[in-house]
This record gives structure tokens, C-alpha cells and sequence, in this order.
């Protein structure tokens, strides 16, 4: 008897939560961003506006209100910055629903360590939040805008980055969990997405904005930030981001568009592919890297005269196409050695894997190894659809009598 009743009066105490806080009591912020001005952090953070206490669904009052509201606060640490809001905000801010934080071009610049901290300390936080770079303006400003498509800016900015990652390939989605891995992981560099902000930013923060049919102003994701440890070095364009995501296996689908002649373009769909990366240690002891593109395409566009009937037009497409393909991978491995020196591609890392001994031996000079670091492309994508149409518009010939 006694036994039971130290059981039932634990579970009487142990019952409950001891930090429970009403969700009315919380102003639950969307997206963070993050300065450096003047040597303090600038913090600004967006926060979703629920509805006044009292105010029914779909009244007037609530579809006048914007669906965010936006704080800004400077602090010695983003901790303190983030506590000031609470003499704007009537409401304590929560964290736990962060979906991504936006640094400025200064900040990864200076390092993202910097800044990592706080987040990796603070308990209401998940890590899987999506990170990326505001490159032309200062990333508060990313937080102002007013989404079209969606209730809440920080979700269509997270929905246009997975879109433009999973159907073009110059992007790809980043969490602040994996960036730290990568900072910290043995023989690869970071990546992180930037956009430019893009029209007129005053006109995009207004409510009126989003009854326009075309915006004000929007967010537009351009590539890849290349860093160096936890510093940004530069930038890649959109087709070197997608080589980078071509080479590490990131890309579901995308475009490949290519000269056919020497005034038009024909394009494939990548539809299926698959990269293999090998990193051999040739007899000069030096790494020598071999990348292999295969994979399935579609023949997704074609503005030359050439007759897809024929095995010859066919085979000349599949050619060019693949041409295409290493061409774009070669020039971002050009700049990633020569212009950054950063093995974002993870060459060092092969080595870390599968060749430990010849790593540990060379790691404290694998910047000098990887930027004259010698490779060889083969893409290998094979044509297995050609649209509705054999032959291109430009090569059909009236059969008409």
C-alpha cells in the first residue's frame, strides 16, 4: 500500500507543464534578422499578427491588418536586442517557430560564428531553420516585404527557395544545423543562398502592395554564397550554383539550355541523374579528381534545323547538351580554385573518407593542393524523350500536295 501511494503522489507532482505559457500571451516570431551596425548587433524580427482579442473571422477590422508586424532593435548582443522589443511588443516573444533567418552580405562577411551563439544556446530555438544572405540591402529590409501567395513572408520565401531548388537548381536549401556541420565537418566549405531585393522596397511593405498584380517589390534568389570556414569569399552565379549542386547531388531537376547553331538555343530537362564523385592520388602524389554526370533527360526545346528523326540529329542534341553540362561544371570549379580557394565541392572531404592517411598527411596544405588540384568532367546524360513533336518547328517540311 505504501508503495502505491509514493506512485500516485509522483505522479500528481510530476504532471503538468512547469513552464506552461498561454498562447495569447506570445507574440510568435516568423523570421529573424540579422546586422552588425556600428559594432552592435541590429536585430530585426518579424512577428505574425493574430487577430485582436474579440475581432470574429473575416470582419473588416482583421483582413485590414497585415498579416506581420516588424521590430527592429539594436543590442550588444542579439539576446539584449531581441529583449528590448519587449518595450514595443505588448507580447513576450517566442522563438520556437522560426522558420529562417536572414543575414546581411557585412555579417557573412565578418563570420557567421559571430552570430551562432545565441542560436545554438537558446533552448526555444529548432535548428532546422532555413539560413541565407540578403546581398543587395540590408536584411532587415527582407523582412518587410509582403507576400503574395501566401499569408506570411517568411513561408513564401521559404517556398520560392525549395521551388527554385527542386525545379532549377541554383539554390538549395540550407538549415543553420547543417551550415554549423559543414563549418566545422573535415575537407568541405559552407554554401548558403543569397537573393537581391528587388523594386521598390517602401511600396512592398505597404498592404496595398499585395492587391497589385505585379509587385512591388520581391525577393529573388540568385545563388550561392561560397564561404571560406565560416566567412563569406564571394558569390556564384546562378548557372555556377547549379554546376555545384549538379556536382555534390543537390539537384532534382533543372533546364540545361545550349547553342544548337550559331544563333538559336534548344534545351534538355534533367529528369533524372546521378553524379559520381572519385578523388585518386596519382603517382606525383598529387590528388586528381574525375567527376561523371549519367542520367536520363528530355528534349525539352529545339529552335535550330535539325532533324530529330535521325539517329545523326539525335546523337548531335545528346552531344551538345552534355557539352553544355561539363562546360558549366569546369568554370565553377575554375573560380571555387582559383578565384576562392574554398572546397565547397568536398574533394578534401573524399579524401577525409575513403584515403585517411594521405588526408592527415596533406590537410595542412590542402588550400594549395586543391587550387591546383587537376580533374576531368564526363556527362554522360542520355536523351530518352523528345517531346510530343520528332522534329524541331525550324526542320518540319510541308508534305502537303
Amino acid at each position: 500500500m505504501t508503495k502505491k501511494m509514493i506512485i500516485l503522489l509522483n505522479l500528481i507532482l510530476l504532471t503538468g507543464c512547469w513552464n506552461y505559457r498561454e498562447l495569447n500571451d506570445l507574440a510568435i516570431v516568423s523570421a529573424l534578422s540579422i546586422e552588425i551596425v556600428e559594432d552592435e548587433f541590429l536585430i530585426g524580427a518579424q512577428i505574425m499578427n493574430a487577430q485582436k482579442s474579440g475581432t470574429s473571422n473575416g470582419s473588416a477590422e482583421a483582413s485590414s491588418n497585415t498579416p506581420v508586424i516588424v521590430y527592429k532593435f539594436k543590442g550588444k548582443s542579439i539576446h539584449e536586442a531581441l529583449r528590448k522589443m519587449t518595450t514595443e511588443s505588448p507580447k513576450n516573444l517566442y522563438l520556437g517557430h522560426i522558420s529562417m533567418i536572414m543575414i546581411d552580405d557585412k555579417v557573412a562577411k565578418e563570420g557567421f560564428k559571430d552570430v551562432a551563439d545565441f542560436l545554438i544556446r537558446d533552448h526555444e530555438t529548432r535548428k532546422q531553420f532555413k539560413v541565407m544572405i540578403i546581398r543587395n540591402k540590408s536584411a532587415n529590409q527582407g523582412l518587410t516585404i509582403l507576400s503574395h501567395l501566401e499569408a506570411l513572408p517568411s513561408q513564401e520565401n521559404l517556398d520560392i527557395l525549395n521551388t527554385a531548388s527542386n525545379y532549377y537548381g541554383n539554390v538549395t536549401s540550407v538549415s543553420f544545423d547543417e551550415f554549423l556541420s559543414f563549418i566545422y565537418a573535415e575537407g568541405v566549405e559552407p554554401v548558403m543562398p543569397y537573393a537581391d531585393l528587388e523594386g521598390d522596397i517602401d511600396e512592398g511593405m505597404k498592404k496595398e502592395s499585395t492587391e497589385q498584380t505585379v509587385p512591388k517589390s520581391f525577393l529573388r534568389f540568385k545563388g550561392l554564397g561560397v564561404f571560406k570556414q565560416d566567412k563569406l569569399v564571394g558569390y556564384f552565379n546562378d548557372l555556377e550554383s547549379l554546376a555545384y549542386n549538379l556536382i555534390v547531388g543537390n539537384v532534382k531537376s533543372t533546364i540545361i539550355p545550349f547553342k544548337c547553331d550559331t544563333e538559336s538555343y534548344a534545351s534538355i530537362e534533367i529528369v533524372r541523374y546521378e553524379p559520381n564523385l572519385k578523388v585518386e592520388i596519382k603517382n606525383n602524389n598529387k590528388p586528381f579528381v574525375k567527376i561523371n554526370i549519367t542520367g536520363d533527360t528530355h528534349q525539352s526545346e529545339i529552335n535550330c534545323d535539325i532533324d530529330m528523326e535521325s539517329l545523326e540529329g539525335r546523337n548531335k542534341i545528346s552531344k551538345l547538351a552534355n557539352d553544355e553540362v561539363e562546360k558549366i561544371i569546369r568554370s565553377a570549379i575554375e573560380i571555387a580554385k582559383e578565384k576562392y580557394t574554398s572546397d565547397i565541392f568536398g574533394f578534401g572531404r573524399y579524401l577525409y573518407r575513403y584515403n585517411y592517411k594521405y588526408w592527415e598527411e596533406n590537410k595542412e596544405n590542402w588550400d594549395q593542393l586543391f587550387k591546383n588540384i587537376d580533374y576531368e568532367v564526363n556527362s554522360n546524360l542520355t536523351l530518352v524523350k523528345k517531346g510530343s513533336t520528332l522534329n524541331s518547328v525550324k526542320g518540319a517540311t510541308n508534305n502537303e500536295k
